[in-house]
């Protein structure tokens, strides 16, 4: 990536025709950025379309032009609701896979190629990043894409992913561990308060993991659903029997994560959840398609309700 794409140094001059047919030339020139954003976040298409066949700085020149033209909404918002979208299909992907074991297989491979391209995202949505969200919106690209994760993701797969956790901890389920520390490793990096879904887990499988203070609290509270997990083995003739439809406890994204290191800071903003969401009017996006934020329903999962372990999400508190 040539350093003015990211250091701003080296702006693109417009051509005449650029102004002139702005709407032309949007509507032109997104369907490419569209393309490039839907080849980053599914890691399958990047097997047939590498992303080394892109130009980057191509793409940076659409972008820039696009937000000197007066479209840094427009672009916003369009990008924002691809983000959306491509979450609402991952639910329903992984909704329909019953195997514990292959749904962990997939789900690491979404998490890891999420953590791995934000960054490319960044780049190429820089002078976008710069003059309209940070400077407009007083955010920033990166906390906004780890909030989507965490609202029309996370919420979606949490309950399912602690329980499946929990068996591969109790050797009910064989697994590499090396696709669980990029599962751990991937979710930590989007936000450290993830790990309250199995903190030692995380704590063992996370190379950069930060103890935080209130640890024993925290698994204390996984003991419970820890034994929870056993209630329903026992309810159960085998693993592979369903005594009731999974149910997914409600969820709050709003739970802060109080840090006293300089490492890490991922305290959630409630500004900027409403920057991409229906409820700020000044900043509206056609999202009336994607699902409610509630849990969805999957009957071949095991019941999963470990005394309101999920709707009770503690605040971790990392030590300085």
């Amino acid at each position: 990536m040539p350093k003015s794409i990211v250091s701003f140094k080296n702006e693109f001059p417009l051509n005449k025709c650029d102004i002139d047919n702005d709407m032309t030339y949007y509507n032109k020139n997104f369907p490419i950025l569209k393309n490039f954003v839907d080849v980053v976040l599914h890691y399958n298409k990047q097997l047939t379309t590498p992303l080394r066949l892109f130009s980057h700085e191509e793409l940076y020149r659409i972008v820039y032009t696009l937000c000197r033209q007066g479209h840094k909404k427009l672009l916003y918002d369009n990008i924002i609701e691809i983000y959306c979208n491509f979450c609402s299909e991952t639910i329903k992907e992984l909704n329909f896979i019953e195997q514990n074991e292959t749904w962990l297989t997939i789900l690491s491979q979404i998490v890891a190629n999420y953590v791995k391209t934000y960054d490319i995202i960044i780049n190429i949505f820089a002078y976008l990043n710069k003059t309209y969200i940070m400077e407009e919106l007083k955010t920033s690209l990166t906390v906004i894409l780890k909030k989507i994760f965490e609202d029309y993701l996370f919420v979606y797969i949490k309950d399912r992913l602690s329980y499946s956790l929990c068996m591969y901890t109790n050797n009910n389920i064989q697994i590499p561990q090396t696709l669980i520390i990029t599962i751990t490793q991937a979710l930590y990096t989007l936000n450290p308060s993830f790990a309250y879904i199995n903190p030692m887990l995380f704590r063992k499988s996370v190379s950069n993991f930060i103890v935080p203070k209130n640890f024993t609290e925290l698994q204390v509270n996984y003991t419970k659903q820890e034994a929870q997990y056993f209630i329903n083995l026992i309810k159960n003739e085998s693993l592979n029997e369903i005594s009731s439809p999974y149910s997914s406890l409600s969820y709050s994204s709003i739970y802060s994560i109080d840090i006293d290191s300089e490492d890490i800071s991922e305290k959630n903003d409630i500004t900027s959840l409403n920057l991409y969401s229906p409820i700020n009017k000044e900043v509206t996006l056609n999202v009336s398609h994607l699902p409610p934020k509630r849990s969805f329903n999957n009957s071949n999962i095991y019941d999963n309700n470990f005394d309101n372990y999920s709707n009770k999400r503690p605040r971790i508190i990392l030590e300085s």
